[in-house]
């Protein structure tokens, strides 16, 4: 704040105090006007002012104790060889409304300003008084809008990610900008095909997403467990998804001893991806309940039949519908996702470490699928393997499934524990999230 004053005798210039950032000038003694005025009055020097201070701003000042003694936003100052004074910047050339600032340091607080019911109101930007009194802008309490005032004028306000499209304040802005039919703006629509995301319009990639359930003795009761979660944190959402059909079907093990027993398969067909909700849960909730025989489960033989290699005749296959992929009767141009809830180590999968097979089946003809068949028609298909690992077993199961998700190109990360109902919802929702990215928008 600066203070510029002129008194009697030849100019000199004060050094403020305490970094006002102005100065106090002695006046050369001639005349300005003839007739003094009051604080704010304008003056040239200390002889335009009644109390004999003019401010370098041209207006007149007075001394003071405290600033209260000074006009209403004015300050009181200390100057050096003056004592304190009333000091005032001056931001405006014109006062402006309703601030309780004296913008133009006149010695006056919003004058010439409007009033409404004796109240101070800027009817430029008061949206209860918007370009006049008792003229109040719509869509006061409407959904997702604020009513506002500038230049007199009324306007709506919409809160982040809604838009007023329709021009009808009274409904608020009405209109989700992540929506299809209003992508980031009321004027952009997405074409068919498109998904909204981000404000943008993009391309989505239908998914298809197959549950394979193992079913052995030894997974049943993780899977009892995790039947809630498979249907309403799993399925569920992943049907929400434009794009996006869940199927199910059921994996155990070849019937013959030691790997089996009688009426177990490797792969049972249950329902081909839909978005049939009804009948997936009713799949699910009905599951066969096989047996198993050994530690090791016959999974190979399942991820096989899924990605289109032959179909063993100890496998019941699913039925496709006309124009559907055999094996897992995936729809056209899908991106194909096997969900894998399981318990165990399976045959004829990859060794932990090194070239081979683990424990490879013997005596079974015609001969089981391996992994690096199945490896292959799933590379080649563009197939992605999430594994629910459910294993209380100990380590090897883990380190299978981490060298399969690794050799087709995967993050360890798509091995999600699913060995307790609470893991098994946690796992369900970040495989949503993990289908939701590879679907695109």
């Amino acid at each position: 704040m600066s203070l510029l004053l002129a008194g009697c005798g030849t100019r000199v210039v004060i050094q403020p105090d305490q970094g006002d950032g102005g100065a106090v000038v002695a006046d050369t003694g001639a005349p300005e006007t003839a007739a003094p005025g009051a604080v704010g009055a304008p003056c040239k020097g200390d002889g335009d002012c009644t109390s004999k201070f003019c401010l370098s701003n041209g207006r007149c000042s007075k001394g003071c104790e405290v600033a209260g003694s000074c006009p209403k936003s004015w300050a009181c100052v200390v100057v050096p060889g003056r004592g304190p004074m009333c000091d005032c910047d001056i931001r405006s050339t014109s006062e402006v409304a309703c601030n309780a600032v004296d913008d133009d340091c006149n010695g006056l607080v919003d004058e010439g300003s409007p009033t409404c019911g004796g109240v101070c109101v800027d009817t430029n930007t008061d949206p209860k008084n918007c370009g006049g009194c008792a003229k109040a802008c719509p869509g006061a309490g409407a959904p997702n809008a604020e009513p506002q005032c500038a230049g007199g004028a009324c306007k709506l306000k919409c809160a982040a990610g809604f838009g007023d499209c329709d021009s009808n304040p009274a409904n608020g802005c009405e209109a989700d900008l992540a929506s299809r039919e209003h992508c980031g703006s009321c004027a952009y629509a997405c074409k068919t095909g498109e998904t909204c995301s981000a404000g943008m319009c993009t391309t989505v990639v239908p998914v298809d997403v197959t549950v394979l359930l193992g079913v052995t003795g030894s997974t049943q009761p993780m899977l009892n467990a995790a039947l809630p979660a498979l249907k309403d944190n799993l399925v569920t959402p992943l049907l929400a998804l434009p794009g996006v059909a869940v199927g199910v079907s059921y994996t155990c093990e070849f019937p013959n001893s030691p790997y089996g027993s009688t009426g177990d398969r490797p792969f049972q067909g249950g329902v081909e991806p839909t978005t049939d909700a009804s009948k997936l849960f009713a799949s699910i909730d009905g599951y066969p309940k096989m047996g198993g025989g050994d530690a090791s489960d016959g999974m190979i033989e399942a991820l096989g039949t899924l990605s289109g290699r032959p179909v063993h005749p100890a496998s019941q296959p699913l039925t496709c519908s006309a124009g559907r992929a055999a094996g897992g009767c995936w729809r056209a141009a899908t991106r194909r996702v096997i969900v894998l809830f399981t318990d165990d180590t399976f045959h004829n999968g990859p060794l932990l470490l090194g070239p081979g097979l683990y424990a490879p089946y013997a005596g079974i003809t015609p001969a089981p699928q391996d992994w690096p068949a199945v490896l292959g028609a799933m590379k080649a298909n563009g197939m992605v393997l999430l594994v629910m690992n459910a294993t209380t077993m100990g380590g090897d199961a883990y380190g299978q499934y981490k060298r399969m998700i690794t050799e087709l190109g995967q993050p360890a990360t798509d091995i999600y524990p699913s060995a307790t109902a609470a893991e098994a919802t946690s796992a369900a929702d970040a495989i949503v999230a993990r289908v939701k990215a590879l679907r695109g928008g």
